[in-house]
């Protein structure tokens, strides 16, 4: 006899969290009554975020279900109970990874305001996924896409003149904080100043 696929039940925060828990047991009962398992997903907000960052988290990392989901529903088999979920608005995200960064997990923030001088291209930023965090008498602090890109990095401390520090980001998520804090349509020739010993080749794409 053909063993029945298991049903994935989403656990997610932005339905009724109550709701969510309440209706697994109704699910579990009707389906163990025929012999169907029923396992179970994180979707929700906080862990679609803890999922980007296993670099950062190292034994803390989680699963990247929502991902995993995303090739199972692609298969014949695929039996999915997805309760609602939205995209969040970044208010909601920035309070989702401030109750995470209080829990003790290393996630970066993102600025409410541009915290690089202006002769750094926006261009430049844009084109390789970097987001300038904090800009000390001590170091230049960015979230990257690739925090292995020498190329940008090196660009950077030659550009701030100091210690460049990298954290990895989320790349939607850097290249939507970019288009929240500068616009979709910046001009290269608004944004590009040359800056002494560095010439265009180091701060354009």
């Amino acid at each position: 006899m053909t063993r029945s696929p298991s049903i994935i039940y989403t656990w997610t925060d932005e339905a009724p969290y109550l709701a969510t828990h309440a209706f697994l047991p109704v699910i579990r009962a009707f389906a163990g009554a025929t012999g169907v398992p029923v396992e179970t997903r994180d979707i929700s907000l906080s862990g679609r975020i803890l999922a980007v960052f296993p670099d950062v988290l190292g034994d803390r990392a989680v699963p990247d279900d929502l991902a995993e989901l995303g090739q199972l529903v692609e298969t014949p088999e695929a039996n999915v109970i997805k309760l609602p979920n939205i995209s969040a608005s970044i208010p909601q995200l920035k309070a989702c990874v401030a109750e995470l960064q209080a829990q003790g997990y290393p996630l970066p923030d993102y600025p409410d305001e541009p915290v690089h001088d202006e002769t750094l291209s926006v261009n430049f930023l844009k084109s390789s996924k970097i987001i300038p965090l904090s800009n000390t008498e001590a170091a230049l602090t960015v979230a990257m896409a690739d925090p292995l890109d020498d190329y940008a990095i090196s660009s950077l401390r030659l550009h701030a003149q100091k210690a460049v520090a990298t954290k990895v980001g989320v790349p939607a998520d850097i290249e939507s904080a970019l288009d929240r804090l500068f616009g979709q349509d910046s001009s290269v020739g608004d944004m590009v100043n040359e800056v002494d010993g560095v010439g265009d080749s180091d701060l354009l794409d």
